[in-house]
């Protein structure tokens, strides 16, 4: 080999070199100068906003009114809860006030008519008559000696019994009506 063929060789090397690199220069600067432009404009354009006076809308104003109304979801409960229950077995004969309903401490909320309770007086005064007569027999007996001083004391005390159950019966009876216990 000669060396112009040697420096030909070498020389054609340099030459595809330096095209490849014009060539990569070329498509490194076709592709960098679109994207420098569009920073380029980007920038100008925050700029441009930076500096510009901002627009505003302006409204007239109105004088809210006094009251206005709200509605909002809620559920009401009360502070002091009780349940009722009557004292004395029977049937409602009449309501006076109804649930939800407003009441004072003391009001009839309700009678309770007492058909068993009744009875129970009517037999315990019919009790109280046997022993009133039974009494008043044993001390019209003339004769002394005749009974004795116990059977004289223990007719006082039936009679006594007596009296003391109709009191508590009829005791009973004024639990017909339920009261409300407080205001609410």
């Amino acid at each position: 080999m000669s060396t112009e063929e040697r420096n030909s060789g070498s020389g054609r090397f340099w030459l595809v070199i330096i095209i490849a690199l014009v060539a990569f220069a070329g498509l490194f600067v076709l592709g960098w100068l679109p994207r420098h432009r569009k920073d380029t404009t980007r920038d100008e354009e925050n700029q441009q906003q930076l500096t510009a006076k901002p627009v505003v809308t302006v409204q007239p104003t109105k004088p809210a009114p006094d009251t206005t109304s709200v509605t909002l979801p809620a559920d009401l409960r009360s502070q002091h809860e009780t349940e009722l229950f009557a004292r004395v077995n029977g049937f409602v004969q009449n309501w006076k006030a109804d649930i939800g309903q407003r009441v004072r401490r003391g009001q009839v909320l309700a009678t309770i008519t007492t058909p068993e309770l009744d009875q129970q007086i009517a037999q315990a005064q019919a009790n109280l008559a046997l022993a009133r007569t039974s009494f008043g027999r044993l001390q019209s007996v003339s004769l002394p000696g005749a009974i004795s001083k116990q059977e004289l004391d223990a007719g006082k005390a039936q009679y006594i019994a007596q009296q003391a159950v109709v009191k508590q019966l009829q005791a009973q009876r004024s639990f017909r009506q339920v009261i409300a216990p407080f205001n609410g």
